[in-house]
């Protein structure tokens, strides 16, 4: 068996073959409702947002880990200013907040629960 944390992108869901062949209905509604947290139809909030923020926070949730100015340079494809000007406009939104509390520079940033909620 290969190692989850070579396919990070790969959510595994552990069932037994029992459980998929004696209770094939529950294995289906466990893996649908899996796939509908993943591709939920956005609330209202998340309509506020721009295209470069609804991608950003895609992008962090997919990462599951603090992300950086260059993480987000790759999800979006736009230069360092613009980025730099996107994660500004969602800290002051508080959408994201600094990794670690430094008063001069952030260089990781995390995603608020208000981000993900605007997500439902």
């Amino acid at each position: 068996m290969r190692n989850p944390a070579s396919a990070p992108w790969i959510t595994p869901i552990p069932f037994s073959w029992d459980e998929i062949t004696n209770k094939p209905e529950a294995c289906r509604r466990a893996l649908y409702e899996l796939l509908g947290r993943q591709t939920a139809v956005p609330g209202a909030a998340f309509e506020e947002l721009t295209l470069y923020e609804r991608e950003v926070i895609h992008y962090a949730i997919w990462l599951n880990r603090p992300f950086g100015l260059q993480d987000m340079m790759t999800a979006i494809g736009k230069k360092e200013d613009y980025v730099r000007k996107v994660l500004r406009e969602m800290k002051n939104k508080e959408l994201v907040v600094p990794f670690t509390r430094g008063n001069q520079r952030i260089h990781r940033y995390i995603l608020t629960e208000k981000a993900r909620q605007d997500l439902i």
